[in-house]
């Protein structure tokens, strides 16, 4: 009799300890998995990360785990629904100010005696190339203290640092971001082609209106998410805006 007890209070003890962890990890918190790579420069390649669940409200400048494609990514939250966000020179604008940030960019310009464009590529730098008399002009922006990356290249001869704010618009640059605005469910969210390919990115259906002018009725509330290591683009400016719902919980900010 005892034998069949004892069965059944770890039966009992089991079940609510499954319960207890599945309640857990619904509403206060859980580890995540996640490539650390695309949040910072040099972190571990892989890594695990507690998020919390507690709190629903999404802070801004916060950092929060989210999931887009079936993969986990991590990167800070810096506009919610109903914010108007503009990257403009490497500086973020909300609401018309600016966020302070402690990514310093600049231009740089360096000539070399042949194409670095590959190189470039494979760093993820934005940049520009030019072709003058069998000598390459270029001109990249590089974080504060990328500019090392530089002397990897032994072709390059001569490299000067522009000081001055980043207005080259002619760099294909990530960081350069007209005014979008981040809808709210329920909101008409009108725009024109110089931004459809952003808003295109969405599930939203989008409807043409006149003057080459577009519209869609927002499903959901969204956030804009940016890495602190602005070089790497996985963060909203790869995805698009991210769905509320997608946000598994708030990171450590560290």
């Amino acid at each position: 009799m005892s034998s069949k007890n004892s069965i059944k209070n770890l039966l009992i003890a089991s079940t609510a300890g499954f319960l207890l962890s599945i309640f857990f990890i619904a509403y206060i918190g859980e580890f995540v998995y996640y490539n650390a790579f695309k949040l910072r420069e040099n972190p571990k390649k892989e890594r695990w990360v507690f998020i919390n669940k507690l709190n629903k409200k999404i802070i801004r400048n916060s950092l929060y785990a989210y999931n887009v494609n079936k993969e986990n990514y991590i990167s800070r939250c810096v506009a919610i629904s109903g914010d108007f966000l503009q990257i403009k020179a490497a500086k973020l604008y909300v609401n018309k100010q600016v966020v302070k940030s402690n990514a310093n960019y600049y231009l740089y310009q360096f000539t070399s005696n042949k194409s670095l464009s590959d190189s470039l590529l494979k760093y993820e730098f934005d940049f520009t190339e030019k072709n003058i008399n069998g000598l390459y002009l270029s001109h990249v922006i590089l974080h504060n203290y990328q500019h090392n990356y530089l002397s990897k290249f032994s072709s390059i001869y001569k490299t000067s640092r522009i000081v001055k704010p980043l207005t080259c618009n002619k760099l294909k640059n990530i960081d350069f971001f007209r005014s979008i605005y981040i809808p709210r469910r329920g909101d008409k969210v009108i725009f024109d082609s110089s931004t459809y390919s952003f808003y295109a990115k969405s599930n939203e259906k989008i409807m043409p209106t006149t003057n080459n002018k577009f519209y869609f009725i927002a499903q959901h509330d969204y956030v804009f998410m940016l890495n602190d290591f602005r070089n790497c683009i996985y963060d909203s400016r790869k995805f698009g805006l991210i769905e509320k719902e997608y946000i598994l919980g708030k990171t450590p900010d560290n």
